[in-house]
């Protein structure tokens, strides 16, 4: 993902319509993306994704597995800190030499905003005649 982007959103949740490069590009940009004047809209900065892939996620599921499948009591896995610490340098180098990285992205620095209504020639008028 180059610097930053911007997406705008309906929902809040799903930011489909961009990228742009600066907030301020978004937001000028959503009746063009087809919002409606007056209508709401979110605009957020992309952010790289957090990967799952880690040894204490890996030792997360060995314990539940263990609790799972184990009998009642057990203790699951005894895994130290620098068993731990060997296993993510390890998923670390296997995620970077195969390129395993979330295929998404976060969103960041949300903020609300609305289409401005459109101006008709009567307030042109009446804002002329003040």
């Amino acid at each position: 993902m180059p610097n930053e982007q911007w997406y705008l959103s309906r929902d809040e949740e799903t930011f489909n319509d961009g990228p742009y490069d600066t907030r301020e590009k978004a937001i000028a940009s959503a009746p063009d993306e087809g919002f409606d004047p007056g209508e709401s809209f979110w605009v957020g900065r992309a952010v790289p994704a957090s990967s799952f892939l880690s040894a204490a996620n890996v030792v997360q599921m060995l314990n539940d597995h263990a609790y799972d499948e184990g009998p009642d009591g057990n203790d699951g896995y005894d895994v130290g800190t620098e068993a731990q610490e060997e296993l993510d340098v390890l998923l670390r180098a296997w995620a970077d030499k195969h390129n395993i990285k979330p295929t998404w992205w976060g969103i960041e620095d949300v903020s609300h905003h609305a289409v401005p209504l459109e101006r008709t020639p009567a307030d042109e008028y009446e804002d002329s005649a003040r």
